[in-house]
């Protein structure tokens, strides 16, 4: 959120943070994919409410603000999510057996409308708006047709045996009672503009007025979502809080008079202050402060309060004027969580120190009082402190705008320096079109005059308004002042937040606003800066958002030389105004990221210091220094020094030419060794203290260019003395470099069903807990073997700096350089590490293109052919198995090479579909030979299903197949038939027409061969495997399919920079991800990450030697934004304890329960003192509390009961309740840097994108759909304007008409997108086309009987058209919609989907995600510790179900897999 001022002249703007996403500027596609930073940003001016406000208070997602009428007023931010809240009534009816049901009930009975329980009258006609900022949605009310997932009868009704009860869909001979749900929805009307609250006294607003509003209690734990806590002081000197302010309810209920003392003289309230934990200070009218006390979840006023005595200058620490030293009196305070910072009357600035908000220890009241005041530089008459403890301030005597820099918790409080926040101001002239406070009146004259202007030369951006204005014409005209200001009550409207204005620099000192947007380039007004006074009185009361009038004076803004160089190019800068409010309550800024707001950073000015010594350095004289002016530096020494650069760069750009030059060194390696202890692949529980060695060894291939690289090296794991090798790997054969350290001193911690952590610790390790669990791990994953090598560092430097090189050597030996390619899948981990798998590398090995060389010349198409792998067998003995990844699409061919033995008797060739361990085994085509004891042969096809043979077909007489020689078998799929043949030349897909029509089978033997074709019985895309068993030995099996061929052991994750729950990727490269928080994030194309320093744009790979510059070492595309970022993740341990008869309840339980502190589990050991952050990374941002939000409720004290361990918890406790628990929680924040960048104020649970393939091809704009499920509401959003160019968008739509709220989406082809209800029931929307993205309405799909599904994904099959939908249910149980056709678009039924191959015994596969892409790609995540990758074999088919075949993949804890980004064609 931004940083809000008010001027002196009682006008409200605000200050966008780079934290918030825009840098003053939201994100177009230009601003998108700019690689710098905007120079500086520019206040934006709130619309003019027509009363000038006084003081303002921000906190969360409003503005709260004090009129000069001494009126509240009330501004609530729009988030692209409307504030929406669900109405329900229940009508209630009895059944009688004379009138059957009527709305005659009896006595004890509800009444006939009412609440859910039945215990309040709820009549429709009596259901009002809360208040005239709010506005019915539908026109009337309506009944709700579902129950909990279920469809009702037409007239909704719902039965039960009696009042209260369970109630039914269907009618029994016991339904005695019948309900029905009538709903209706409202919103908040005001979004984006002010609203005036009722005063105390509506017939006398003058009698009570207000003379001081807080804002603050965004951070206090267990509250409601989006709570804050209001005070306010009246003239009478009463302090009032406002009740019932949560995110569904901006404006509160009703005020509340906490009382203060006696109010006797001098004792009265005259300002109060209000911290993000709650805390309340006033102060007197004598200047002390009073401190409110015992503020909690349950009493957000607190208990009592506790005066605290001002400050005394002179005096020693500690000291007040209570002891009889002079006092400071205050006059004005503002409270933050680590200390309160406060001003006195004459205007010096003070600091309290030892404060500690929101304590909830024996000492929590001298904690919150802190112990001494500290006297900080500065005179200042406004001071505030924002959420993270940075701390704004208004000068006394300059009415200047500084921050404290420096301020960085625990170990900065106080900060260094005041700097001066020096910015210009963009008038509504400036803005974009789209902006909110333009007038639909506005933007229909711009685009007139954009039309008009449009017919000129584009060249001058001033010749079509200067013509308008010369000619006369009027300004472009704005928003209608106050008293033509269309409003409902007391609401005055303003539009949604659109803000298109940028802020691009222009030189060193001189800075401008350019446009953008469609406008940007035709429309501009000529600036007109002059010395004198600032805006006209006359613009400011009609509140007109245009260029200004012709005469207008403007003032000075910055310099002489900055204002006429401003006038020069004509640019139309405001300067700021003096300020007489501020209030930071809801921005913050990030400590160690220094915004673009000062002059050093903005106008290239000196850092504007009010520290004496500052401005003392080059013998001036302090009293002569104005406050706040620096020193100007010379421009001579830098215009010199930017030459020097210039000749230094053109002269660096000329290439050296050694190529006449003899090569001296063909072959270079380095050697890279460290300490670690490792767990080792085949001893994963025995830790060994060992030397790592990674050996690099880059060569060039004799006669090749300076490019051509023949790379390769080795990771080996020695004993201490060298004497013996404990381990080696080729780095070709490193799979994925990850770190495997979680948030418990285990592998990782457990996910909680909200998505946060339950440390977990592996108590049944041999190893000590104590050396291997104290620091960073690494987790490297090999071709040879599914467990890692798990190594243990002695530092966090050691772990960053082995992870950064053994990714930068494996991505260059991959031959992956700069960023992820579309087509790419994305995952993350457990730990929030995200990875990619680009094919690409894969496509340029496999392609062979349909043709040959002739002599010199290729004869054939380049860009058509296939995809081919071969794989040897010599050497080892059958059967033969080998993974057909992409099953037998048509255009598909397989080709065995092998020899009879002397004494065959028979062999087999099977082409089985699914799983090979089922027990009933499917076999798409059992080709076999068959030879007599004369020699004769024959040769027989059939096919199996569900283990029982069909008929036969024979062939005999195979001259070209006999004992003891060598045989080529080609089967090649078409679209009717597999063909055959036997020895001959080797028929690969070369010869076949990839997706062409059935060929007769004599087209595709050689004359020396011998051919058949055998018919389709079924799909041939589900086909796993090739096996050939019997009597013969196989040397190579060859491998043709029209898509890439991935099989898991080549697949190389890839790690980029960031800590996100999910990820989703779309064809044409748009990806976005979900953090922790919820912030959606959208990739820059860059790659690389903060730990990665070997692999970003900021440093190149320093180990690769004359590789790496080109390799791993450039590590984003060119003008791609390296964005920091931050995240923040909840964990969670259990306090469990037991009743007994002497004690009550306590910690002592028996031998067989769980730990007194566990995780949710209950099997692991887990405490909040032997809780560890997993990097340095991350840092603490609350202490440990008492979690009030766990499913299922808590009673005053965050308990939960249960019979015993585990059962199931609830919130009362029983007589038979022998067992409870209750949760804590911390929250940990994480610093880090990626090739991202935010979308904030709209947190989302879920999100999937999709664009057809062909769309984003060549100048095609690539178009996404971009679906998603708002965090708080559940509602779905659609997001409008995202394309390839402009990965962000325009705006989100909210997607009404779901019965209750979702918590998974999925959207594909076909115009698909289904969802899962927070009831666990599926629905698909219908009515999706061009001309109406969202769809029209949700339909119901039932969920598996008796099951909850909790994820859903959904994409186009292959070229067929056909739909796959797969899902998993809260057991992590896998499903496949099964028969969903265009006539029923929903399917028919749910099919469970095993894998019999991955289950060990009887224990079924639990899955922890499931993702579908085009073509019928499917991609799992296993759940547990292992967290297996799996890809099912084979393609999709409608045509039947059949257990399908996984290959397994790296054992890595992935927790979310996306493959929408796959692509079918050649990239």
């Amino acid at each position: 959120m931004p940083l809000f001022a008010v001027s002196n002249d009682g006008r409200v703007y605000r200050l966008f943070t780079p934290h918030d996403g825009h840098s003053g500027c939201t994100g177009d596609s230009e601003d998108f994919d700019d690689g710098s930073e905007n120079e500086y940003v520019t206040w934006q001016e709130l619309p003019y409410l027509g009363v000038e406000l006084k003081q303002a208070s921000a906190g969360g997602r409003s503005v709260w603000a004090l009129g000069g009428d001494r009126q509240i007023y009330v501004l609530v931010h729009s988030i692209d999510l409307p504030i929406r809240i669900k109405e329900e009534a229940f009508e209630n009816q009895r059944w009688f057996p004379r009138d059957g049901y009527s709305k005659k009930l009896l006595p004890t009975d509800r009444p006939n409308f009412s609440s859910e329980d039945g215990l309040q009258r709820r009549e429709l006609e009596n259901v009002h708006l809360p208040s005239l900022a709010w506005k019915w949605e539908e026109s009337s009310w309506r009944v709700e047709a579902s129950l909990n997932g279920q469809p009702l009868d037409a007239e909704g009704w719902t039965y039960a045996v009696d009042f209260p009860a369970v109630y039914h869909p269907q009618k029994s001979w016991s339904s005695c009672v019948r309900r029905r749900k009538w709903v209706r929805h409202r919103v908040y009307a005001a979004v984006d503009a002010w609203s005036a609250l009722p005063p105390l006294n509506a017939k006398d607003p003058a009698e009570e007025p207000f003379i001081d509003i807080c804002v603050g209690g965004q951070f206090i734990v267990g509250a409601p979502k989006g709570h804050l806590s209001v005070w306010a002081v009246t003239a009478k000197g009463r302090v009032l809080y406002r009740s019932g302010i949560t995110w569904m309810c901006p404006e509160g209920v009703c005020w509340e008079e906490v009382a203060v003392g006696d109010g006797s003289e001098g004792q009265e309230v005259k300002q109060v202050g209000v911290g993000p934990m709650g805390d309340a200070w006033c102060i007197l009218w004598n200047g002390h402060a009073l401190v409110r006390a015992g503020v909690a979840r349950d009493h957000p006023k607190g208990d009592f309060w506790v005066n605290l005595d001002p400050p005394s200058p002179g005096a020693p620490q500690g000291a007040s004027g209570a002891n009889g030293a002079p006092s400071a009196p205050l006059s004005q305070i503002s409270v933050g969580q680590f200390g309160a910072w406060a001003v006195s009357v004459d205007g010096r600035v003070w600091y309290r120190r030892g404060v500690k908000s929101g304590s909830v220890d024996d000492s929590a009241t001298s904690r919150l009082l802190g112990h001494s005041w500290v006297e900080m530089v500065g005179r200042m008459s406004v001071i505030s402190v924002g959420p993270n403890d940075q701390v704004w301030a208004i000068g006394m005597e300059d009415r200047h705008l500084y921050m404290r820099s420096g301020v960085l918790l625990p170990s900065e409080p106080t900060g260094r320096a005041w700097r001066r926040l020096q910015l210009p101001v963009a008038t509504m002239a400036q803005m974009h079109p789209g902006h909110p406070y333009i007038s639909d009146a506005t933007r229909k004259q711009q685009r007139s005059r954009l039309r008009a202007s449009s017919t000129g030369s584009e060249g001058s951006l001033h010749s079509a308004e200067d013509s308008t204005l010369s000619s006369g014409a009027s300004p472009i005209k704005g928003t209608k002042g106050p008293e033509d200001a269309q409003s409902t009550g007391n609401v005055v409207h303003m539009m949604t937040l659109r803000n298109r204005a940028a802020v691009a620099a222009s030189g060193a000192m001189a800075s401008s606003l350019a446009i953008l947007g469609n406008a940007h380039k035709a429309m501009a007004y000529p600036a007109r800066v002059k010395a004198g006074s600032e805006a006209s009185e006359s613009e400011t009361e009609s509140c007109t958002f245009g260029p200004p009038h012709e005469d207008e004076d403007w003032g000075e803004w910055g310099s002489e030389e900055e204002g006429s160089g401003l006038a020069k190019k004509g640019r139309q800068l405001r300067p700021e105004p003096l300020w007489g409010w501020v209030t930071g309550g809801s921005c913050t800024v990030d400590p160690h990221q220094s915004p673009p707001w000062f002059a050093d950073s903005t106008l290239g000015s000196d850092v504007a210091s009010i520290y004496p010594e500052d401005n003392l350095d080059d013998g001036g004289d302090m009293s002569s220094k104005h406050v706040g002016k620096g020193v100007r530096a010379s421009q001579v020494w830098r215009n010199e020094l930017i030459k020097l650069m210039k000749e230094r760069r053109n002269l660096e750009a000329v290439p050296l030419k050694f190529n006449k030059y003899e090569r001296a060194i063909e072959i270079s390696s380095w050697v890279k060794t460290g300490k670690a202890f490792c767990l080792l692949p085949f001893s994963p529980s025995t830790l060994l203290e060992c030397v790592l060695e990674l050996e690099w060894v880059c060569g060039r291939s004799e006669g090749a260019g300076d490019a051509a690289t023949d790379d390769s090296g080795t990771l080996t794991a020695l004993s201490t003395d060298r004497s013996r090798t404990l381990l080696q790997w080729s780095l070709c054969d490193l799979r994925c470099v990850a770190n495997c350290k979680g948030w418990a001193a285990g592998d990782g911690g457990m996910m909680e069903s909200d998505g946060n952590i339950s440390p977990t610790l592996q108590d049944g390790d041999s190893i000590s807990s104590s050396k291997l669990y104290s620091h960073p791990r690494l987790a490297i994953h090999a071709t040879a073997t599914h467990v890692p090598l798990r190594l243990q560092f002695g530092s966090e430097k050691d772990l960053e700096d082995w992870t950064s090189t053994l990714t930068s050597v494996c991505c260059q030996l991959q031959g992956i350089q700069g960023p992820p390619k579309p087509g790419s899948i994305w995952a993350t981990t457990s730990h929030g590490d995200v990875f990619v798998f680009d094919p690409s590398i894969l496509q340029l090995e496999q392609w062979e293109c349909n043709g040959r060389i002739v002599g010199n010349n290729f004869v054939g198409e380049e860009k058509t052919g296939h995809y081919a792998v071969e794989w040897p067998f010599r050497g080892k003995e059958g059967p033969y198995v080998q993974i057909l990844h992409n099953g037998m699409l048509t255009g598909s061919t397989v080709v065995i090479r092998g020899t009879v033995l002397p004494k065959a008797k028979r062999f087999s060739v099977n082409l089985v579909v699914g799983s090979r361990k089922t027990k009933q085994k499917t076999i798409a085509l059992h080709l076999n030979p068959r030879f007599g004891k004369d020699g004769s042969l024959s040769l027989v096809r059939n096919t199996m299903v569900e283990g029982s043979w069909q008929e036969e077909e024979k062939q005999g007489d195979c001259p070209s197949l006999a004992q003891g020689q060598d045989f080529t078998i080609t089967i090649a799929s078409l679209d009717e038939s597999y063909q055959i043949h036997v020895e001959g030349q080797p028929m690969m897909a070369d010869n076949l027409s990839v997706g062409s029509a059935s060929s007769s089978s004599s087209s595709l033997a050689p004359s020396n061969s011998s051919a058949l074709s055998f018919h389709h019985r079924m799909s041939p895309k589900p086909v796993s495997y090739l096996e050939v068993n019997g009597d013969v030995t196989v040397a190579t099996i060859s491998y043709a399919s029209p898509y890439v061929i991935v099989g898991m052991e080549a697949v190389f994750w890839r790690q980029l920079g960031g800590h996100f729950r999910q990820v989703e990727a779309c064809p044409v490269g748009v990806v976005w991800a979900i953090a922790y928080d919820g912030t959606p994030w959208i990739h820059t194309g860059g790659w690389g990450g903060a730990f990665l320093e070997g692999m970003g744009e900021e440093s190149g790979s320093q180990h690769l030697g004359s590789g790496g510059a080109g390799g791993a070492g450039s590590g984003s595309m060119p003008g791609a934004k390296f964005q920091a970022m931050s995240d923040t993740q909840v964990v969670h341990v259990y306090e469990n304890q037991r009743w007994n008869p002497l004690t009550g309840y306590s910690s002592v339980g028996l031998p067989t329960d769980r730990p007194s502190w566990s995780d949710r589990s209950g099997h692991h050991r887990r405490s909040r003192d032997s809780t560890r952050l997993p990097s340095r990374h991350w840092q603490w941002a609350t202490e440990w509390t008492v979690d009030f939000s766990v499913s299922g409720g808590v009673d005053s004290e965050g308990w939960q009961y249960a019979i015993d361990f585990p059962a199931t918890f609830h919130s009362s406790k029983g007589f038979t309740d022998y067992v409870r628990r209750r949760r804590w929680m911390r929250v940990a924040k994480l610093s880090t840097k990626g090739p991202w960048r935010p979308l904030p104020h709209t947190p989302l649970t879920s999100i999937s994108l999709h664009a057809d393939e062909d769309s984003g091809d060549g100048d095609g704009e690539g178009v996404v759909s971009v679906w998603a499920i708002a965090a708080n509401s559940g509602d779905v959003l659609f997001r409008h304007g995202v394309t390839k160019s402009s990965p962000v968008g325009m705006s989100w739509d909210c997607v009404v008409g779901g019965e209750q709220p979702f918590v998974s989406i999925s959207c594909g082809g076909h115009n698909q997108v289904w969802a899962v209800g927070r009831n666990g029931a599926a629905y698909w929307r219908f009515g999706i086309n061009s001309a109406m993205p969202a769809g029209q309405v949700w339909v119901h799909v039932e969920p598996p009987q008796g099951r909850k599904l909790r994820q859903i994904s959904v994409a186009a099959a292959c070229d067929s058209g056909s739909l796959s939908v797969w899902a998993l249910d809260m057991q992590g149980t896998l499903y496949v919609r099964r028969e969903i056709t265009p006539v029923f678009p929903e399917g028919t039924h749910w099919q469970v989907v095993m894998a019999s191959e991955l289950e060990h015994g009887k224990q079924q596969s639990v899955f922890n995600h499931v993702s579908v892409g085009p073509g019928g790609e499917v991609w799992a995540a296993l759940a547990g510790s292992s967290g297996c990758v799996l890809r099912k074999l084979g393609s999709y088919s409608a045509d039947g179900f059949v257990e399908p075949a996984w290959s397994r993949g790296v054992h890595a804890s992935w927790q979310y897999l996306s493959t929408h980004g796959w692509q079918l064609k050649r990239s």
